[in-house]
């Protein structure tokens, strides 16, 4: 493997690659090769590798391409073989992060229709963590829309409203990520990653899942946030959260409140008495949540830019890390996806319109789906409706209103 990449067909710049990079890749080669090909690889002398372009640099991940010259499927000859290769950044939630979207990517192929990329080989193990997945040839729907016909679009909205649907209707007894061996863990969220949150995510700390009900998820966010505000660094907390709103000059940086910073402190002490607060009325709160709601598969980032289309049609959806089982009002929370990655703005309102036009065209064809299936009214209603103001408070991040 090269020390450095190529410059990808997008215009991704090239970057140096890290010795561990190149030393995973080669670790890993043979096995990923040999899941790749059906098992005709024995020792890494068989395999060379021609080149590796990095196709992202994500918020948690590399993403490579990799070309493999090696036997084929029956051993004989050599030929291009390639995959994706993903290794996770420092700030991606190990092992669960990984482990997740492998287990949702296995889950999801064999219990649906969605395509979504085969796993050849993976390891959570630090610090050589990878994950090898299916090269599939496609464009985000989020930049691919521009050039689709009136009679894609509308097989694009009906094949991603039946892949809403078929997340909806698979359906689990707890809130929770899942384990490689297909079982609920710990869920894996965003919000438990923001500014240094990841370094209390254990059973130490707070429950991290799986949740035998919504209000255990929604209480458990609150001990994380009681946590955090507690004991994170000084370094971590976002210091700007804390100053009067009449204060035009604000630094997330402590080091920058000069006679602010005893005010700072004592600012986030009221805050984490407020959350305890809050805390305590949701626990004591026996009929907010009454009927308990279908806890579903929700992609978790499910957006225009992990859907791969191909000639007007779905191909893939990517990018699983941060899905989970949770309540079926949280799949759409009023809005299916953002089709349209927002690029100019001078276009935004453009852009914005269209993805009015796409998104609307998706909730009729889920209504749809879900009426055709014999859905119950009081589920349909959950699935199209606005979420749960309890529970959203709770998915977010946590800050004062001062």
């Amino acid at each position: 493997m090269s020390d450095s990449a190529e410059t990808t067909n997008n215009g991704a710049p090239s970057i140096q690659k890290s010795a561990s990079t190149s030393q995973i890749l080669q670790e890993s080669l043979v096995d990923v090769i040999t899941a790749l090909t059906g098992g005709t690889i024995q020792t890494s002398e068989q395999l060379s590798v021609v080149n590796t372009t990095l196709l992202a640099s994500g918020g948690y991940n590399y993403v490579w391409l990799v070309k493999v010259k090696a036997p084929g499927h029956d051993g004989e000859g050599k030929r291009i073989h390639q995959f994706v290769y993903r290794i996770p950044k420092a700030d991606a939630l190990l092992p669960d992060q990984l482990e997740n979207e492998v287990a949702w990517l296995t889950y999801v192929s064999q219990h649906t229709s969605i395509p979504v990329p085969k796993v050849y080989a993976y390891s959570s193990k630090q610090p050589h963590s990878f994950v090898a997945l299916e090269y599939i040839d496609g464009q985000p729907l989020g930049s691919a829309y521009k050039d689709c016909t009136a009679d894609q679009q509308e097989t694009l909205c009906t094949e991603i409203a039946n892949i809403i649907v078929q997340m909806a209707e698979l359906r689990f007894d707890k809130i929770g990520g899942l384990l490689p061996s297909h079982e609920l863990g710990p869920t894996v969220e965003g919000v438990k990653l923001f500014k240094g949150r990841d370094k209390f995510h254990s059973h130490a700390h707070y429950n991290i899942g799986p949740y035998s009900t919504t209000k255990d998820y929604i209480l458990a966010y609150y001990d994380k946030e009681i946590c955090y505000y507690s004991h994170a660094s000084n370094d971590d907390i976002d210091w700007s959260l804390f100053y009067p709103a009449d204060v035009e000059t604000v630094s997330r940086d402590l080091e920058d409140a000069g006679d602010e910073r005893q005010a700072l402190f004592e600012r986030k002490e009221a805050f984490v008495e407020e959350l305890n607060r809050e805390r305590e009325k949701v626990a004591q709160d026996e009929e907010g949540f009454g009927k308990e709601m279908p806890f579903v598969l929700c992609h978790g980032d499910f957006e225009g830019r992990n859907v791969l289309v191909r000639e007007g049609r779905v191909v893939a959806v990517i990018d699983w890390e941060f899905a989970g089982s949770f309540p079926l009002c949280e799949m759409l929370a009023g809005k299916p996806l953002t089709i349209v990655e927002y690029t100019d703005r001078c276009e935004e309102d453009e852009e914005a319109e269209k993805d009015a036009e796409w998104c609307n065209k998706i909730i009729d064809k889920v209504e749809e789906f879900a009426i055709e299936r014999e859905w119950s009214t009081e589920n349909i209603d959950l699935l199209l409706g606005q979420g749960n103001e309890i529970l959203d408070r709770a998915r977010e991040e946590m800050f004062p209103t001062i």
